[in-house]
């Protein structure tokens, strides 16, 4: 973990960068949703990564069946940018880690998404949106699965330039990633 990162452990919030202070994830219900008006909508999404297999862990899309995604949401009212990283990532995951470094920001039509790398501790049993599925992939596979959304996509591709880990861009694709995958026994594999 890098100094000064935030972290979420299930017990409890803690971050240098943010003043939310500590809450747990049966705290939630007293943050304010940030939505409608004028202002454009403050989105925040995790990079959840492995550093030892450079693997990343994506989750199934609510809303597009059959489709794979970074965690991400709206960051609540008086809520620091970090803590909703680690909000979402525990919401839509059951991703506990640390926050290391703001990737990028990308403005949509409508939307400011911010993306920070998220180092991966552990991950829950259960969880607030555990009918979602998640899945170590490896990076080449995650750029393929994430592709439909050019700016996860373009995140992505920025996170591996900063950690020298340029994902193969053969013309194998997904098919040839996933065999990869399961050759190396990492498929539906927990490393934590």
């Amino acid at each position: 973990m890098s100094s000064g990162g935030s972290s979420y452990d299930g017990g409890g919030y803690s971050s240098s960068f943010s003043s939310v202070g500590g809450y747990t994830p049966t705290e939630f219900d007293g943050i304010e949703k940030v939505r409608g008006g004028e202002e454009r909508r403050v989105v925040c999404a995790s990079i959840p990564y492995d550093p030892a297999s450079g693997y990343i862990l994506l989750i199934s899309s609510r809303k597009k069946e059959g489709r794979w995604t970074l965690p991400k949401g709206g960051k609540e009212a008086n809520e620091g940018l970090e803590a909703a990283t680690l909000r979402e990532a525990w919401e839509e995951g059951g991703i506990l880690g640390w926050v290391e470094e703001l990737i990028c920001s990308i403005p949509t039509a409508r939307t400011d998404v911010h993306f920070y790398a998220l180092q991966v501790s552990s991950l829950a049993e259960e969880w607030p949106e555990d009918e979602r599925a998640r899945e170590w992939v490896s990076p080449e596979d995650a750029l393929v699965r994430v592709g439909w959304k050019e700016e996860q996509a373009a995140a992505l591709q920025l996170f591996f330039s900063t950690r020298n880990q340029a994902p193969s861009t053969d013309e194998g694709g997904e098919d040839a990633a996933a065999e990869e995958q399961q050759e190396e026994g990492h498929e539906e594999e927990n490393p934590y």
